[in-house]
């Protein structure tokens, strides 16, 4: 007998029912959490995160004072999975494993924003997976790998190995000591002895507190010297160099490169000419002729250019702003600013504020 239309419906819609049935019950339902995996085979503690939609914060800290000593592998509001000799503790959303037992330390987080903070003394192998990521790190060695995204690590020390991957990616050190840091993918960064390497494909360094020297790569590097009186030395790219305290030298080399002060509270005096007078008063720090664009921080500033072309940027507060030679752009930001060009055709751009331009192009000047 020929089905009926309405039988025929009825039969499809059965089907289509069944699918959506299989799938509701064998996929992963959003914003459903997959258990963190805590392994412990021959020495190596490993710690398996989940899924792209999982993001999880995984802590994995050694309490050797302990009795018994052991490590903890947490998470605030996750499950664990785990086996002998480690154990679950309270709801299983933590894991406990015999520190004596423990040789290395290998975190993998997968994919998605995740977090990994390694706080033990043994090497570990910290894998990030793609996404923005952020890895903290200890003083033992460490193999770190950041993955696809924008990623920050920051290491204490020890023989690290960093590899940021695709992305716009970021190293940190918390070290006291001096350190020397070059993104040329040879064991040859960190403090005195300690034979890391930073490799190429991280874009960004900041460092630590002492006298560091930073040298960049072939792309755009964003170096930061931090505490100390820092050498930052670009190299090919366009780059961003911020000395902070203490009397630093910046060079930018090829590339169109720039000084940034943004954060700074204080009057400064910014010049392009190769003379340790940069900075807030008794600063003494050295922007080298090789740096194109100055930044200003939030006080009353004084910005001279070179005769090379300029962008020079007062941002907040009332600055002086002086091109000097080659086709400048000066931009005063907020305040009342004044704005000369010098030789060459320059820009001036006043924005808020009463600002004087002395410049062949203008705009927001009386």
């Amino acid at each position: 007998m020929a089905m009926t239309r309405n039988a025929r419906r009825f039969k499809l819609s059965t089907v289509v029912v069944g699918v959506l049935i299989a799938l509701a019950v064998h996929s992963p339902a959003a914003g459903v959490t997959t258990p963190i995996k805590v392994t412990l085979e021959d020495g190596v503690l490993r710690v398996l995160g989940g899924p792209q939609d999982d993001h999880p914060t995984i802590y994995v800290t050694a309490f050797p004072a302990d009795r018994p000593p052991r490590v903890v592998v947490d998470e605030l509001g996750r499950d664990f999975v785990t086996s002998a000799p480690c154990v679950t503790v309270g709801t299983s959303s933590r894991v406990e494993c015999p520190l004596k037992a423990v040789t290395e330390v290998i975190v993998e987080t997968g994919d998605g924003n995740d977090s990994i903070n390694h706080r033990t003394d043994f090497p570990a192998r910290l894998v990030a997976g793609s996404g923005s990521d952020t890895v903290n790190g200890s003083a033992s060695p460490e193999w770190i790998d950041l993955g696809p995204g924008d990623d920050v690590a920051q290491v204490l020390g020890g023989t690290d190995d960093v590899v940021g991957g695709p992305g716009n990616d970021r190293v940190t050190y918390g070290a006291i000591a001096d350190l020397e840091i070059r993104l040329d993918d040879l064991a040859n960064d960190g403090a005195a002895g300690e034979n890391s390497n930073i490799h190429s494909d991280v874009e960004n360094l900041t460092g630590g507190q002492g006298s560091d020297l930073l040298v960049g790569s072939a792309a755009p590097n964003r170096m930061d010297g931090g505490p100390g009186n820092d050498k930052l030395l670009a190299l090919d790219g366009d780059d961003i160099l911020i000395g902070d305290a203490g009397a630093d030298v910046m060079s930018g080399g090829p590339g169109i490169d720039a000084a940034h002060y943004m954060l700074r509270y204080t009057p400064l005096s910014l010049s392009i000419d190769n003379v340790a007078n940069d900075g807030a008063p008794g600063e003494k720090d050295d922007i080298r002729a090789d740096v194109e664009n100055l930044l200003g921080g939030v006080a009353a500033d004084t910005l001279i250019g070179s005769d090379s072309a300029n962008d020079l940027d007062g941002s907040s507060g009332d600055d002086l702003i002086e091109g000097r030679g080659g086709d400048d752009v000066l931009r005063g930001g907020a305040g009342n600013d004044i704005l000369i060009g010098d030789a060459g055709f320059d820009t001036g751009l006043g924005d808020a504020g009463t600002d004087t331009c002395k410049v062949e192009k203008q705009s927001g000047c009386p």
